[in-house]
């Protein structure tokens, strides 16, 4: 059962994502089933989809996505901060 705190963050989430172009939902969405692979709680990757749709929305306040960042820039930058965050690694099972 999907704690209330998550539900709450997934409807932000969709709300904060209507308002992005149809290109940058693109992204957000294989950047989404990126971030799935890394074994995180959902919450956990609700604040990450959160955090890049804040990122794309305010890429396009002034140009369009692709002159902001690439979609391989942000999965590289993804991967990197996973990497770094120790909070979002999944424990390791003896």
């Amino acid at each position: 059962m999907m704690k209330k705190q998550t539900k709450k963050l997934i409807e932000e989430n969709d709300i904060l994502c209507e308002q992005l172009s149809r290109e940058a939902n693109d992204v957000l969405r294989n950047m989404t089933g990126y971030i799935q692979r890394f074994g995180i709680s959902r919450y956990e990757q609700e604040k990450v989809r959160r955090d890049i749709a804040e990122m794309l929305l305010e890429g396009e306040k002034g140009e369009s996505l692709s002159k902001v960042r690439s979609a391989r820039t942000i999965r590289r930058s993804a991967t990197a901060c996973f990497r770094r965050c120790r909070e979002c690694r999944p424990e390791k099972r003896a």
